[in-house]
């Protein structure tokens, strides 16, 4: 992290399945965008299949805001997921209780959603999560996209997030 380097480490991590079980631990530098977690995490994430139609994820860690910050232990956060299987393998559903806090402070405790649905020829995705600790909608999008044809695309994208502003 010295100005003067051209090298950086965007995503290191350390991935280990157990293959009886189907369970994964992922521990490092990481970047995802499912379970109300956006963006680049330092942390560790384990998932876990259970019954066969369900897997339930844990995740804990520090936030960072890019590639290029190096850990901070003053932004943390935790979540808690499980993603559901449907007959038809193009839908998914994802629940999630996420909570993000910032030196002490709680920036971001939600509860919320995931579902998309995926074939050949579209796709779509909606995310939608409340914030318990401001008792307000934190953050709603839309993703669709449909090939008309091989050379027509229509895409549509909606969004609201809100960012609570903190002050101490």
């Amino acid at each position: 992290d010295r100005e003067d380097s051209n090298g950086r480490v965007s995503n290191l991590y350390v991935g280990i399945t157990h293959e009886p079980s189907g369970a994964e631990l992922t521990m490092g530098r990481q970047r995802t965008s499912a379970y109300g977690v956006y963006g680049y995490f330092d942390g560790a994430s384990c998932n876990y299949p259970v019954a066969g139609f369900t897997t339930l994820t844990l995740l804990g860690g520090t936030v960072s805001n890019n590639s290029r910050e190096a850990p901070n232990s003053d932004h943390q956060v935790y979540g808690l997921g499980t993603e559901l299987r449907f007959p038809d393998p193009a839908l998914r559903l994802r629940l999630y209780g996420v909570e993000q806090s910032f030196d002490g402070l709680t920036e971001r405790r939600a509860v919320g959603g995931e579902l998309s649905w995926f074939n050949d020829y579209s796709n779509y995705l909606l995310i939608a999560d409340y914030d318990l600790e401001f008792q307000e909608a934190n953050n709603l999008m839309f993703n669709g996209n449909w090939n008309i044809t091989d050379t027509n695309n229509l895409a549509l994208s909606l969004g609201y997030q809100r960012s609570p502003f903190l002050s101490a």
